[in-house]
């Protein structure tokens, strides 16, 4: 039988479409099946039951069950081998992802994805994936991240149940998971020397104390024949704070080590590891499969975004860097087609300080969920610390030195995000990982989605309407910008491209900051190809195993001269920012005075503090605020053509303030929210030199 004649897609348009996406590796057509309404009226068996059943999903997802009608829903292309229902076309939305089921007897068939035991997981398949992964990723898997080989001081030898010195052993697997709401099993220098003892983890009273996750972990490593595990309740000594902190330290390099992480995406600790057959309780699979003519469809749930999106893994903190650290790419089995490989992370690790790319990993690590507010700092320490060969200077409470003026003017991701402050709790403090703080002036102090506006002028992204450069008094960004003059020499790795000869996102025009214009710049090492361009050249890091972390030390309070001034405020008109919820305010110099600026309140609390927002009132009541001049930047604009429908000339330039909302307590500033007003209109205030702390 001839592939051909094997493979049967369903007859209707639409599904024909449809099945492209997995035959034709080249397609990359966009379906479009109009409202949810239009496209559930098709008669097609096939495809439309596959919309209905995703129309449910979003009706589930989206608050109160109220579907957005965005009159696009559709099929696209995100990756090659899937396709992707997406609730709009224009706007994404909600989404599923499809593989097309395998059929393994037949040659040359285009599905990829399994369907699934719904009881026990497939162990072989994964010694498979280990061993190709070894044959041939080699270097792409074995430290992307550069870091410094180390051996973990203590491992559990699965064979002879007991825990062991790491400095002797070979490679090993390494097991990130939650630990839930229980306290835990913590290794101590009491009961270390016992549990060396050969059998020592086969004793009923420490079986009664270990969870189950980390006795099927154990079985697991034997399963896919390894012998060490590296797992924290096991394997990190608690009891000096120092000592325990240095641990928790290594830990980034510890899984950059481990040749498998094997991660708990469901349930805590004392769940389990459910599906591991002969060891665990069967695992319930709910896997979603429907009927494509003769072909099925799988709603995928193992890629990267549904896992992110909706795993309680993903939404703790202390994983974050864990999963960071081992997650190379995703790997369909039998092909490598199907990767998704985040690209931020690449160009920092490749010595590019792009400060976009490195907010939005802050961002993303933001809003998980820490037991105790003071970890927020040590859960991302050690990315941080990985981070600083790039950015000089390194960080301080989470904030890049290289960009700290840029840094301090942090705000929350979207105009309606709330933030909530971090507090510190009442555990003791020989309880703690580390010194805890959390200053107001740092994004450490708040839970949430953050973002640092449109980054620095630095990297091309032609897709931005907007961006900003500071004009810096102290920070390292003067470094870079003395590579803005054209007699210089390139330094080592560029390219000098004339800037017409590059085209732009739908032809729009380049915005450009000062100093920039005739060229743009390349280097021979960028990783990402989308936006891989770059305003100037400058000293790119090399970055190797041997490269030293540097961590300054971390004090809570800034220290500086500035500038304070009483202004008026009251709310933004909602439809002005993207509806009711919108945290912005109005600034003013006075009680019906034309506004100055803007203020991004950071919560709903403070929101309350105003009265809502009245059309047509030309004198809308706020109250008066003090706010405190922290930076002053450039900000570069392209002005929105309502006839095209984009962004086009004029290209406007525009200095302003950056300022900072404060509360004072016993001569101690604290912050509320960052803005930020028109330069002009800031200098003709009346204005107080102070000496500020910042707390």
């Amino acid at each position: 039988m001839t592939s051909n004649e094997s493979n049967s897609a369903p007859s209707c348009d639409i599904c024909t479409d449809i099945y492209r996406y997995f035959a034709d590796p080249k397609s990359n057509h966009r379906i479009k099946l109009g409202s949810f309404d239009e496209a559930l009226a098709s008669p097609c068996q096939a495809h439309t039951p596959i919309v209905k059943a995703f129309r449910e999903h979003v009706e589930r997802i989206i608050a109160q069950g109220a579907v957005r009608d965005t009159r696009d829903v559709g099929f696209m292309r995100m990756g090659t081998g899937s396709a992707t229902l997406t609730q709009s076309l224009s706007k994404l939305g909600v989404g599923w992802s499809f593989l097309l089921a395998e059929k393994p007897g037949l040659m040359q068939h285009p599905g990829t994805g399994r369907i699934l035991d719904p009881e026990w997981a497939d162990i072989e398949i994964v010694n498979k994936w280990k061993r190709q992964c070894l044959i041939s990723h080699g270097m792409k898997c074995d430290n992307p991240m550069k870091l410094p080989s180390i051996k973990p001081a203590w491992l559990v030898d699965v064979e002879r149940k007991c825990v062991v010195a790491g400095q002797d052993c070979d490679r090993y697997l390494a097991l990130s998971y939650r630990w839930g709401n229980t306290a835990g099993f913590r290794l101590d220098e009491s009961i270390l020397h016992e549990l060396q003892r050969e059998g020592s983890l086969l004793q009923p009273t420490l079986l009664a104390s270990l969870p189950l996750m980390i006795q099927h972990a154990i079985s697991l490593t034997a399963a896919v024949r390894e012998r060490y595990l590296w797992v924290d309740a096991l394997c990190v000594v608690h009891g000096g704070h120092s000592s325990t902190a240095e641990q928790i330290n290594l830990m980034l390099a510890i899984y950059a080590g481990a040749v498998v992480t094997i991660i708990a995406a469901d349930g805590v600790s004392s769940d389990g590891l459910l599906g591991v057959r002969d060891v665990a309780e069967p695992r319930g699979l709910d896997q979603k499969v429907y009927p494509f003519g003769d072909e099925q469809l799988i709603v995928r749930n193992t890629d990267i975004f549904s896992l992110e999106n909706y795993s309680d893994y993903h939404k703790r903190s202390w994983t974050y860097q864990e999963f960071k650290i081992v997650w190379h790419e995703e790997l369909t089995f039998g092909t490598e087609a199907d990767v998704y490989i985040d690209p931020r992370p690449g160009v920092l690790l490749a010595g590019f300080p792009d400060l976009d790319s490195f907010a939005h990993m802050l961002s993303q690590y933001n809003n998980r969920d820490l037991t105790y507010d003071e970890d927020a700092l040590s859960g991302i320490a050690g990315l941080l610390s990985v981070m600083s060969r790039t950015f000089t200077g390194g960080f301080l409470h989470g904030c890049p030195e290289m960009f700290f003026e840029r840094a301090l003017a942090w705000r929350p991701q979207w105009h309606f995000t709330n933030l909530r402050r971090r507090v510190v709790s009442d555990r003791p403090a020989s309880a703690r990982v580390s010194a805890s703080a959390l200053p107001s002036w740092s994004w450490i102090g708040w839970h949430g989605m953050m973002t640092m506006q449109y980054g620095e002028a630095m990297r091309i992204n032609d897709r931005q309407y907007s961006m900003e450069e500071i004009i810096p008094v102290r920070s390292g960004i003067q470094v870079l910008r003395q590579y803005k003059d054209l007699s210089k020499p390139l330094p080592d790795g560029w390219t000098r491209l004339e800037a017409d000869s590059i085209g732009t996102f739908r032809d729009e025009p380049r915005l450009y900051p000062d100093g920039c214009g005739k060229y743009i710049f390349q280097h021979r090492d960028m990783p990402a190809k989308d936006s891989q361009y770059w305003y100037y050249p400058f000293p790119v890091a090399k970055i190797d195993t041997t490269t030293p972390f540097f961590t300054p030390e971390q004090t809570p309070y800034l220290m500086c001269k500035i500038q304070k001034a009483e202004v008026w405020s009251y709310r933004a008109d909602p439809d002005t920012f993207v509806g009711p919820n919108a945290h912005i305010l109005h600034l003013c110099k006075e009680m019906g005075s034309s506004s100055i600026g803007t203020l991004h309140l950071q919560t709903v609390e403070q929101l309350d503090m105003w009265p809502e927002f009245e059309s047509g009132n030309t004198s809308p009541e706020g109250r008066h605020i003090e706010v405190v001049a922290i930076s002053r930047s450039v900000q570069y604009n392209k002005t929105f053509n309502e006839e095209l429908k984009r962004y086009d000339r004029p290209l406007t330039r525009k200095e302003v303030y950056n300022v900072l909302w404060v509360e004072w307590k016993e001569n101690i500033a604290y912050r509320l929210a960052s803005g930020r007003i028109d330069k002009t209109a800031w200098e003709e205030l009346s204005l107080e030199a102070i000496d500020l702390v910042l707390g």
